[in-house]
């Protein structure tokens, strides 16, 4: 399965951007979008995902980003954040609504392309 396999992939970048206190969040943001992401989505257009491995996505997603964003700390007492709480820090869309979009734009370059090539074949 191609998702697992880039999951395994980003390996030690993990320890270093995670567990590393003195980095910004606004810089593990930009790692993540810049490295982690499209390690994890590449090929992402001709993937075909059942429900089991849409929810893989969506938690290792949020797992990153709740290691991004930290706890919260309420009262003198800390907490992880919770999903909708990291979705209005994150304010993207999460990455099955960004896997479908590249899906269909994938699916209109490759419209195009047939086109093309029966034009070429009518003259």
């Amino acid at each position: 399965m191609p998702v697992i396999k880039n999951m395994e992939s980003i390996g030690g970048l993990w320890v270093i951007m995670f567990y590393v206190s003195c980095m910004f969040f606004v810089t593990k943001i930009r790692i993540y979008k810049t490295i982690i992401y499209p390690i994890l989505t590449y090929g992402s257009e001709t993937w075909i995902l059942n429900k089991k491995e849409e929810k893989q996505l969506i938690v290792f997603e949020n797992k990153i980003l709740r290691k991004i964003f930290g706890p919260i700390n309420e009262d003198n007492v800390w907490r992880k954040r919770h999903n909708y709480e990291i979705r209005e820090l994150y304010k993207e869309p999460d990455i099955i609504a960004e896997l479908k979009s590249r899906r269909l734009r994938w699916l209109g370059h490759i419209l195009r392309k047939k086109g093309r090539l029966n034009s070429k074949f009518m003259e």
